[in-house]
């Protein structure tokens, strides 16, 4: 599986002619239907979706793991919210103190409609696997991090927000970044 975070809106499709260029500014003499008879018989694309990442924190290395949650949602506004005023200040804490080396909340673009199995996703990034399975207390961050606030009140409202539709742990084997 191959990710692709970018800023902003992603730049549309450079084409054939436009990918040539691509590659010769790289050095690699290969024809472009060279290239793509190489790349089509090393794998096959299954399936694109295109996410807009509404938050990252840290980043993830070579190496780096990383449990990311797909989340079907039934109050967008509202998980949105949360995820930006409850669950972003613990996961900048867990960043701050090293248990975790970063943390990521998107919603789908594309594929959408009603028949999308999950319309966003957190990604919990962890620089080793020890702290990937390392127990922490979410509730002992919370009452940190959240003063004044209500600990269950606030957590029994996530089942009306959304529900995790599925998690898959991830290791990344590379990692490549605009200089």
């Amino acid at each position: 599986m191959i990710s692709t975070i970018s800023e902003g809106a992603p730049r549309a499709p450079i084409g054939r002619e436009g990918f040539e260029k691509a590659l010769q500014k790289a050095g690699v003499s290969m024809p472009v239907s060279d290239w793509y008879a190489k790349r089509d018989s090393l794998s096959s694309l299954v399936s694109t979706e295109m996410w807009r990442p509404r938050i990252r924190l840290g980043a993830p290395q070579k190496d780096h793991y990383l449990f990311l949650n797909y989340m079907k949602v039934h109050d967008a506004p509202e998980y949105i919210d949360f995820e930006n005023n409850v669950w972003r200040p613990m996961a900048e804490e867990w960043v701050k103190e090293g248990s975790q080396s970063g943390w990521v909340f998107a919603t789908k673009v594309l594929p959408s409609g009603t028949d999308t199995t999950y319309a966003a996703y957190s990604a919990d990034i962890y620089p080793s696997w020890d702290a990937a399975f390392k127990q922490r207390s979410v509730r002992t961050t919370f009452d940190k991090i959240h003063s004044g606030k209500n600990f269950q009140q606030t957590m029994d409202r996530l089942p009306k927000l959304r529900d995790l539709a599925r998690r898959e742990l991830w290791v990344v084997v590379e990692r490549v970044a605009k200089k």
